[in-house]
């Protein structure tokens, strides 16, 4: 190391290198990466953390609605999730609109893991959810998932 002292400029030298050797300051060009995150299960194996796609049936309150004149569809539908593990299943009742065509799968922000799986559930495609609108958040009466059921799964 080359050291140059003029005046007061050799204090600021010194503290300079002092600081660099004492903070890290390494003259190696390898960088250490952080180890990612992992769950050790009781086999030994190792798990990613878990995503938020994850559902639980047990804690996702959903409501289904009758959209049909035909009697028994949302409460045949209600039992199906019942089945299905989802224990929070309600209100089951008639729509207001009672000539819907396609039956619809809503999820309010963030559920639509949750409307996939009741879509599933039900036998109904993906192509069946959709984000809830305010009109249909009020129809469920605030939950997190609103099947409104039309003719097309009527017997």
């Amino acid at each position: 190391m080359l050291l140059v002292v003029v005046g007061g400029l050799a204090i600021i030298v010194i503290a300079f290198v002092l600081i660099t050797q004492v903070f890290g300051g390494s003259d190696s060009s390898t960088t250490s990466v952080p180890a990612t995150n992992s769950i050790a299960t009781t086999s030994g194996t190792t798990t990613s953390p878990a995503t938020n796609s994850a559902v639980d049936p047990a804690a996702t309150q959903v409501a289904v609605f009758n959209g049909t004149t035909g009697s028994g569809l949302a409460r045949a539908a209600a039992d199906k999730l019942q089945a299905a593990g989802f224990t929070k299943v309600g209100p089951v009742t008639t729509a207001p609109d009672q000539t819907t065509q396609t039956s619809t799968v809503y999820y309010d922000t963030g559920a639509k893991a949750a409307g996939d799986e009741v879509a599933k559930t039900l036998g109904l495609s993906s192509a069946a959810v959709m984000p809830i609108d305010a009109n249909i958040r009020v129809l469920g009466q605030n939950a997190l998932v609103v099947v409104v059921l039309g003719a097309d799964q009527a017997q």
